[in-house]
Formats: C-alpha cells, structure tokens, sequence
C-alpha cells in the first residue's frame, strides 16, 4: 500500500540566460503528491537538481515555487490515487509478458497470433501511458523507497547528482590526428598469421587516418547508416519468410525486365563463399509499395529506428538548443548553438517530435512509450528512459561515433584538480576541459575519463534507462569507433571481445559485470564469419532483442569483409601464379593446389584492410535486409559500418561517400542528414 506521506517532485518555471538558452530549473522542499502533473509542456523545462538547504537528507519533496496548476490527482482519493497506481504496474507487466510471448510466437512460425499479441501489447502500453498521466509517479504514491527492480523511475529515491551529467553540455572534441600517433608494427608474415588462426591477438595500435580521412568517415558512417535504414524500412518486421521469398521472387522479376546495367553485376560474390540465395544483382531495398505489416510509409521514409537516430543526430547539430536554422542555402545549414549532446535539449525534442501533441503519424515503438509516459509527467533523464534493451541503443549509434568517437581529448580522473571547470563563451560551462595541458577536471567527469563512451552512456538513457542497453551500446560504438580509425571489422570485433573480457578494460565501468558473457556471444559471431548470412541470422536470431540485434548486423560486416578478403587474396594468387609460371610452370601449378582460404585472406592482410571497396555498402545492406524480421535495426547499424569502411576521400580532397548514388536519389531527407552530419564534422576539425 501507499505510504502516508510519499516524497515527489515537480519542475518550477523555467527561465532563460543571457544566451537565449534555457536555464537549469530549480526544486524546493513541499509535499504534495504530485510529480508530472503540472499543466506546462514538458518541452519548456530543462531539469537540474539542487539540494535545499538545511538538510543534507535525500530523498525530499520537492515542489515547485510558483503554485502549480492543478492535478488531476486532486480529483482522486487516496485510495483511489493508489490503486491506479497499481493498476498501471500491473498493465505495465501485462505489457511486457505480451511482448515476449509475441516473440515467441514469430519464432515458431505463428505470425497472425504473433500480430494479435503486438496489438495487445500496445493496447497495454496506451492504457498505462493514459492511467499514469493522472497518476504522477507511481513509485512514489505506493511509497516505494528501493530503485531497483522498479519498472517506473522514481526522483523521490535518487541522489540529485545522478541528474547533473544529464543537463550539461558536452561540445564535439577535436578529431584524434593520426599523423601524431606512433608507426604501426610491422604487418605479420603468412606464416606467423596462419599459426595466429583462428582467433590471433588484436593490433595494439589503430591505422592512421589524417583529420580530414576521419571527418569522411564519420560523415560516411551517418549518412550510410540512415540510408541503409531507409532502404531496410519496405520490409521491416516481416518475419515470416515465406513472405520474404515472395516478396524476393518479385523483385527478381523486376530486375530481371528492367535489365540495367546497374542490376547485373559481373562481379557477383555468391560464386565465392555465397550458396546462391542471395544474389548482389538485386535486392529488397525501397520496396514499393513498402510491405511492413507493423506501419504503413511510403518508400524512402525511414523506420522507426532511423526517425529516433534523425532526432538525436539533429539535436547534437544544434547543441544546447539554439538549432534555429539560418542561412540555409545550398543544401547546409548553420547552427545557432555549438554542437554537441545536451541530454535536456535532447529529450525535449525527442518529445516534441513524437509526442501526442506532435502531429507525428508514425509508429512509436516500447522504448518510444515509455520514455513519452516519463517525461509526459516531468520526469528528467535518466529517469525519463522506458524499461527496455532492444535494438535502438545500437541502431542509433552512427551520430554519436560522428560526434564523439576518435576524440584527441584525454581526461583526467575525476577529482583529480581542484581547479574550476573550462566555458565557453558567456559563461556557458562546457561540462568538459578544452585541452588537457593544465590538467584541469571536467565539471561533470566522464565515466573513466572517456567522453565516447560516456556521452552514449547518457544518450542511451534518455530513452533506455536500463544498464543492458548502456552495455550493448558500448560495446557496439567500440566496434565503430574501431571501424573509423581504420581496423578491420575481423579485428575491431576481436579487439572488443578482449576487451570485454578484461576487468580493468574500456568496457568495463560500462558494461557493468556483463562483460564476459558478450564477449561470448560476440565470439559466436567470429566463429559464424565465414557461414552464408542465412544460415548465420537463423542460428542467431532475427528479433528485436539482444544479444542478437547485434550479433546478426555484426556478422553482416564480417561475412561481407570476408568475402572481399576472399576475392581479392584470389585475384592476388591468380597474379602471382600467372607470373611465376613463366618460369616454373609445374611448381606453379603445385604452390595453387596448396593454396588454402586462409592463404588467400593472409595476401589480402597486406592491403589496408580497414577500407572496403564502394560496392560492398550495397552487398552489406542486401545481405542485411533479405534475412527479413528487425531488418531495420540491424541494416542500420551494418550502413554504419560499411559506411565507414567504404568513405575516403576524392581525387580534390572533398569527402567521397561511396554510397549508390540510385539509393540516395530515393531517400528523400538526405539533404537534412547531410547538411546535420556536416555541422558534427566541421565543429570537430575547428575545435
């Protein structure tokens, strides 16, 4: 039952700085129950926290100064108030049970009881989201005092510290420069590879790449990420793969009549390490009209998925929140504010994008709900963050590694200095030291001194506020940040596996003791890399959930890399042998029927085997896409990648994309992802 004199929370009015910026409302102590129903939008309060004076105690009441506007909980008795609370946890756990039974019910094969059930699920949700806007904080009208366990977060039993990281300013950091890093180690000779096999040791040192070669392929990484999405969106969530083939055999029809060059490839893998069944020729991207039984898009708009990962990519362009586009012209945009994560600026839009007053005519999924239901009732990040893991905190990914991967800046311990915090401008604090030199701390230190990881801890939250999300995440933006800097995807994923592995590793604050068991699941994945991506998706899983929402994008990439590794040891031995023939045909013929697989990829491992060629972005996101269920999610974060892998720059020194120029003819907002990764990508070379 309720307790007699729950402790909850509400925002006064906001006000705003000399900048133009909203500034940090404040609590003070009172006792009404009635955290999130105060009548403002949501969208007008940037949360901060302060202890009153007086008491050191936590958790206290805390109200507004200005009277709040009534509650709709003042229409309600106490007994009342508390069994709708407790009627939204039970919908709440009805929606959840609902949602694991429709994933069991596509996996073996039960389709229309599996749309039956998503359908009640969402009901569930929407009655919850109903009931708990009149509620307020459900924790704290049943008077519960413990944070964990607790499916709805709760201000009244958090330390207010936790709140600050969330409402400061991370700018975008300079780009690590790799002319200053030391001279990689010499590349292995065949035979020390082949005894490495198959599981050799990561390279201690990343490729270099020069400033401007990591600006391109972050901007291939953003671009060729929500590209990929878009392209997955015509079958998105169709898990009966029968379906698939139907769908399939229709495209083929199609490419077969049009007859184009660019729908035949000469250069087709499937002869190589493809059984067949899904031929680079044609593929299921922009399907028209879009087959999805969950959403009805047109072709070109991106899914769920890619709409979230627009909203957080835009708000790190904007900053803290100036974002009012000026001078617009020639397909860029100048942003008002410094770019960078401000987790306030970002849930406000988050909310104003896909809120009920938002006019938004598109799907919003269990993270989407929950994270609305929190911070409909004036629930900040973290707390405003839905109970979920599932594959948005790694389909979202590309913005933040554009914004904050490679980074040159190295932090110190947190506590370390006791000088002031770094600003910029007009006192506006950066929540980060603009150079390391004087070894001054942040305001608000990143976790173990890594911005990276530490700003897709906070950006995770804001809608996922559980630690499997923040741990899949990281472990999938170590991968792109690995990707970007140049490695092969191989020893990117071997790189992260170590890592996880590790007590004292990167990944370890991050992942918090789940670090053994992912390193064993992405181990699986290394040992599938060979495997046709069907055989691989099957044995693996083709949901929503974790571990496979990454595994099967990362066996994607590695398939792909493998194939390329594949083809061009092949066209290398083919070289060789031709050559040595001429003088000494029989002992040629003998060294090519000695020749392995793993001889051909140790030839290739001469070559820098972090770029890929143009054409294995539409190969990548074909092989992605075919395998049918959360395609989204996973083409998105395989766009990332091969993105990355594919961009360079061009014969001027202007980024070259490598992405299929028909794809991008039919993506209908690239403009806007262009001209938002650009601002990320010339903040960090002005910095």
């Amino acid at each position: 039952m309720a307790s007699a004199n729950p402790k909850t929370c509400a925002p006064q009015k906001p006000t705003t700085n000399q900048l133009g910026h909203p500034a940090p409302a404040t609590w003070s102590a009172s006792n009404p129950r009635t955290l999130g129903t105060s009548q403002r939008s949501p969208l007008a309060v940037n949360f901060a926290v302060t202890r009153s004076r007086g008491s050191g105690a936590w958790p206290r009441s805390v109200a507004p100064r200005e009277s709040p506007a009534v509650s709709p909980q003042s229409a309600m008795s106490d007994t009342d108030l508390d069994m709708a609370a407790q009627r939204v946890r039970q919908l709440e756990a009805k929606a959840i049970a609902m949602h694991d039974l429709a994933q069991r019910l596509n996996k073996e094969g039960r389709f229309e009881e599996a749309q039956t059930a998503y359908a009640s699920m969402h009901r569930l949700e929407d009655e919850a989201s109903e009931l708990s806007a009149r509620v307020g904080c459900v924790a704290c009208v049943l008077g519960e005092s413990d944070q964990e366990g607790q499916e709805q977060p709760s201000l009244c039993t958090l330390d207010p510290a936790v709140l600050v990281p969330y409402q400061r300013l991370y700018p975008v950091p300079p780009w690590l420069d790799g002319r200053s890093e030391p001279q990689l180690e010499p590349k292995p000779t065949l035979p020390q590879l082949l005894q490495q096999r198959p599981y050799p040791k990561p390279q201690s040192e990343l490729l270099a790449f020069r400033a401007s070669e990591l600006g391109a392929r972050a901007l291939g990484c953003v671009i060729g990420s929500a590209l990929a999405d878009a392209a997955a969106m015509g079958v998105h969530w169709v898990y009966d793969l029968a379906l698939m083939d139907e769908i399939e055999r229709e495209r083929r029809l199609l490419a077969a009549a049009s007859a184009s060059p660019s729908s035949q490839s000469s250069d087709c893998l499937s002869s190589v390490c493809c059984s067949g069944e899904h031929p680079f020729a044609y593929g299921l991207e922009f399907m028209e009209p879009p087959r999805s039984p969950f959403y009805s898009y047109s072709s070109g708009r991106n899914s769920p998925y890619g709409e979230q990962t627009l909203v957080l990519l835009r708000s790190l362009a904007e900053g803290a929140g100036g974002g009012e586009e000026a001078g617009a012209s020639g397909g860029s945009t100048a942003m008002a504010s410094a770019p960078g994560l401000h987790c306030g600026h970002y849930a406000s839009l988050f909310a104003e994008t896909f809120g009920p007053a938002s006019g938004f005519d598109g799907y919003r999924d269990v993270s989407t709900k929950g994270f609305l239901r929190n911070y409909g009732r004036g629930i900040p990040p973290p707390l405003s963050g839905a109970n979920d893991a599932q594959a948005n905190c790694v389909a979202r990914l590309a913005p933040l590694a554009a914004a904050f991967a490679a980074s040159a800046f190295v932090y110190p311990s947190a506590g370390s200095s006791g000088e002031p915090p770094h600003s910029i401008g007009s006192g506006v604090s950066s929540g980060i030291p603009l150079a390391t030199v004087g070894g001054a701390a942040a305001e608000v230190a990143p976790r173990n001194g890594d911005l990276f990881l530490h700003c897709v801890e906070l950006a995770t939250r804001v809608t996922q506020n559980t630690d499997a999300a923040v741990a899949w995440a990281s472990a999938g933006a170590v991968v792109l940040e690995r990707l970007l800097l140049g490695s092969s995807a191989e020893a990117a994923v071997r790189h992260v596996v170590q890592d996880l592995e590790s007590p004292q590793g990167r990944l370890a604050p991050f992942v918090r003791g789940l670090g053994s068991e992912m390193a064993g699941h992405l181990v699986r994945v290394l040992e599938l890399r060979a495997v046709p991506v069907p055989t691989a998706v099957a044995a693996l899983g083709r949901n929503c959930h974790m571990p496979n929402a990454l595994q099967t994008p990362l066996h994607v990439v590695l398939h792909v890399e493998h194939m390329i590794q594949q083809r061009n040891g092949a066209k290398a031995v083919t070289s060789a042998l031709d050559s040595a023939s001429y003088a000494n045909p029989g002992a040629a013929a003998g060294t090519a029927r000695a020749m392995t697989g793993a001889d051909c990829e140790a030839m290739y491992e001469g070559q820098r085997v972090g770029v890929l060629p143009s054409e294995a972005y539409v190969w990548a996101v074909r092989l992605a896409v075919r395998e049918g269920g959360c395609c989204a999610s996973r083409a998105a974060f395989v766009g990332a990648c091969v993105g990355a892998m594919v961009a360079g720059l061009g014969p001027d020194a202007p980024p070259a994309l490598g992405l299929p120029e028909d794809w991008l003819r039919r993506y209908p907002v690239v403009g806007k992802v262009r001209a938002w990764a650009d601002s990320l990508v010339e903040a960090r070379s002005r910095t």
